[in-house]
């Protein structure tokens, strides 16, 4: 069985990258063969009174953020991916 996202389990994310009020929150998930994928959530922080909460609403001028939260989440999913397949290497 697969292990999936572990935002549905109440963990925390594999890595968070911030860029102003935008949050993309990357999760680790294993495959049955033990490798492993990752999912990306991007969200945007707003102030309602005193509580911080997240939304998954963004407007025009958030969307370069977003943009830019998207490529660094990619880049380092990639980084992830090259570090397991050394390491991988190194093993065999």
């Amino acid at each position: 069985m697969n292990t999936h996202d572990g935002q549905r389990r109440g963990s925390k994310p594999a890595h968070e990258i911030k860029v102003a009020l935008i949050r993309a929150s990357i999760w680790a998930n294993q495959s049955e063969r033990g490798r492993a994928w990752y999912s990306v959530s991007i969200t945007r922080r707003y102030r309602d009174g005193d509580t911080w909460k997240d939304t998954a609403s963004f407007g025009r001028d958030d969307l370069p953020l977003v943009i830019k939260a998207a490529e660094m989440a990619y880049a380092w999913i990639w980084s992830q991916l090259i570090e397991e397949r050394e390491r991988d290497d190194v093993r065999a």
